[in-house]
């Protein structure tokens, strides 16, 4: 081998290490570019969650104090007389603000149910198949259930509503609604009015409108 392939070995040599130098140094700030890119992304990610965390807290804190709300106010509604503005407005803002709060919760929270079916004098029917916050009872439940159109008079000494009047139908002189409990496969009157009734999960009732015999008992089923 002359001098000159020497030379010219030497030369492609430094030619290779200068174009591998040069793809290591623009590689090497490809690196660091998005090894900066990734540092940045992973601190706006712990920024996002700690502010996610933040409203999250809020979220909560704040369902808490609406489902408070809803407890204080159907409180108060089971014991305004039914025929007041304030009752007939606190019912139907209950009604609305109950539909709101099952959109708000997590999908993770399971709320009771209960069945209710509504019966007319004419064999017509509604069933309603209500969720329910929990210490509900079943006056609350109807009240839901209906929009809000539920008469009733508040007996305070006893602490129950005699219902008069249900989807506008009213007792009259000969007809009334009555409460049925559906326990051990079959229907069976109520012994306490709806207001000692639990609204839990799985419970079901029924109103029915009709006539009563000589004891008050009446003579329908639902």
């Amino acid at each position: 081998m002359n001098q000159r392939q020497v030379y010219s070995i030497i030369s492609v040599l430094v030619a290779l290490i200068i174009i591998i130098s040069s793809l290591a140094a623009l590689y090497y700030y490809d690196y660091s570019q998005v090894s900066s890119l990734n540092a940045s992304n992973i601190q706006q990610l712990k920024t996002f969650e700690s502010k996610y965390s933040s409203l999250a807290g809020r979220y909560n804190s704040l369902l808490s104090y609406y489902n408070d709300s809803l407890y204080y106010l159907s409180l108060a509604i089971s014991q305004l007389n039914t025929s007041s503005t304030a009752y007939i407005q606190a019912s139907q803002n209950l009604t609305q603000l109950w539909s709101i709060y099952k959109h708000l919760i997590p999908a993770s929270n399971q709320l009771p149910t209960t069945d209710i079916k509504i019966e007319f004098s004419n064999g017509t029917y509604q069933w309603y198949n209500i969720t329910v916050q929990p210490g509900w009872n079943l006056y609350i439940a109807t009240l839901v259930a209906t929009n809000g159109s539920l008469q009733a008079t508040w007996y305070p000494e006893y602490g129950e509503h005699f219902v008069t009047g249900i989807l506008g139908v009213q007792n009259t002189n000969s007809e009334y609604w009555f409460l049925w409990v559906y326990q051990n496969a079959s229907w069976q009157i109520a012994q306490v009015g709806a207001d000692d009734l639990p609204a839990n999960n799985g419970t079901v009732y029924a109103w029915t409108f009709c006539t009563a015999n000589a004891e008050f008992m009446p003579t329908c089923t639902p």
